[in-house]
């Protein structure tokens, strides 16, 4: 939750990979992190809603239950990344990478693929 925290008082503020953070079930919602390195982040139930991750990697990320509702997710890389049980809903996946994703139960209700 300290990313939340983080976010809330910064709305620059960024996690960078090489200080990884636990973003499970962290407030995340309305982030402007295009082109950020999230591979291999532990995202479960984070709220990632209306995010903005143009071109982000999230290869091999752990986003169970996440919430992503609304998010621009174009170009991003989702290679190996497990989705169980997210909501992607109305979320722009137009040219994402999510080969070999694991997707079981995931929303894509009104996304763009």
């Amino acid at each position: 939750m300290a990313a939340s925290v983080l976010l809330a008082a910064n709305p620059q503020w960024r996690p960078y990979h090489d200080h990884p953070f636990d973003l499970s079930g962290a407030y995340l919602s309305h982030a402007h992190w295009e082109g950020i390195d999230l591979s291999e982040m532990q995202m479960p139930r984070a709220d990632l809603r209306r995010c903005d991750l143009r071109g982000a990697n999230l290869e091999r990320s752990l986003l169970i239950a996440a919430i992503v509702r609304e998010s621009n997710l174009t170009g991003v890389r989702m290679a190996g990344v497990r989705a169980h049980e997210a909501d992607f809903s109305d979320a722009d996946l137009t040219g994402a990478d999510m080969t070999h994703g694991g997707f079981c139960r995931a929303i894509l209700a009104g996304s763009t693929l």
